[in-house]
């Protein structure tokens, strides 16, 4: 969520997310909108999950392996809510 916020420049307060697994160990990401009705940053986040993830690399982790090039492989958007 934080590399979604400063990325996206969508307020922190606005986002907020959880993790799941599925029976046959798949791990997803919940993103979704915190403000009454929606304001369509979990779209938005969906929209931009590379540079989202690229940005949380660099500015949240600091790892000099990137980590968003093995997500990326993985990733797929099952759907989102206009």
């Amino acid at each position: 969520m934080e590399g979604a916020s400063h990325a996206l420049e969508i307020s922190r307060d606005d986002i907020d997310g959880a993790l799941s697994w599925s029976a046959d160990q798949r791990r997803s990401i919940v993103v979704y909108d915190t403000v009454p009705g929606g304001a369509g940053a979990a779209k938005r986040i969906a929209e931009n999950i590379e540079v989202v993830l690229k940005t949380y690399n660099r500015n949240v982790e600091g790892r000099s392996v990137p980590a968003w090039d093995v997500f990326l492989s993985e990733i797929k958007v099952i759907s989102t809510k206009a």
